[in-house]
């Protein structure tokens, strides 16, 4: 118990100073936790040690030797501390800006960032990467990342797909520019997944309409369903919207006002049995 409270009391030190040492100090006390009393000078040394590196980088990431930040940076990186990596590179960003480490500091900025799973903002980073350095030997692939990055947190069917549709959007312009990229096969892949779930999300709407009785609306709907995906890969869903879509339009000719009308129900329901 007395070593537990000292590594959090330690903890707390830290996260005031630099809470991206949080991680490595619990896995410090998984650990601890199983020390007995006889350790805790151990446990001393450490919490010692601790706050020693706390003080150490938080000096160094508060000061004005942009060049050790920057190695700081770098080496943080190389040993997969990306936290501390972002910590360090997105207080870079603005003093390199036009200068000659601006690109390495954007590029690794960006890749910290997706190494952390933060893809929003990696997204946002790779993209502007591409508008800063169009001809930097890492445009490319900042390009695949940052559609990747969307296409991660693209949701699912049944919520907003604005961002599947910028992905999409997004990986198609990146095969425009990079025909014979290897991520070509992956790319083709993404975009049958996103294109799958636009489908799903368009024919689950149009059958909602017609579930409520909303037959107009479902004519449309389905109408548009077919002449979106022409060549459809999923046979159901296109056969079932073509197979709705005929009774629909038989509708608009034999029942004026399918909305309201007792017989048109009669009349697609007796259809849809048979």
């Amino acid at each position: 118990m007395e070593c537990n409270a000292l590594v959090f009391s330690c903890l707390a030190g830290c996260f005031a100073q630099n809470p991206f040492l949080v991680k490595e100090i619990k896995k410090k006390i998984v650990t601890l936790q199983f020390m007995n009393r006889s350790s805790i000078y151990t446990v001393i040394l450490l919490a010692v040690s601790l706050l020693a590196g706390c003080n150490k980088y938080d000096k160094v990431l508060k000061g004005n030797d942009f060049d050790a930040k920057y190695k700081v940076a770098m080496e943080s990186y190389e040993k997969g501390d990306y936290d501390r990596a972002v910590q360090f590179f997105e207080n870079l960003t603005m003093y390199y800006r036009g200068r000659d480490k601006a690109e390495n500091v954007s590029w690794y900025y960006a890749l910290s960032l997706f190494k952390i799973k933060d893809y929003t903002s990696a997204g946002y980073q790779f993209k502007s990467f591409v508008k800063l350095f169009p001809y930097s030997s890492h445009a490319e692939e900042a390009l695949f990342r940052s559609a990747y990055c969307k296409y991660i947190e693209s949701p699912s069917y049944s919520l907003d797909q604005t961002l599947t549709k910028e992905a999409i959007a997004d990986f198609e312009t990146y095969l425009e520019k990079y025909p014979s990229s290897t991520h070509t096969p992956e790319i083709n892949a993404y975009l049958d997944e996103m294109r799958g779930k636009l489908m799903k999300k368009e024919y689950e709407i149009a059958y909602g309409y017609y579930k409520i009785e909303a037959y107009r609306a479902a004519y449309v709907s389905f109408g548009n369903f077919i002449n979106n995906y022409p060549e459809s890969t999923n046979r159901k869903w296109r056969n079932a919207s073509v197979r709705w879509w005929r009774i629909l339009n038989v509708s608009e000719l034999w029942f004026p006002t399918p909305n309201t009308s007792p017989n048109f129900r009669i009349f697609t329901t007796k259809v849809e049995t048979y």
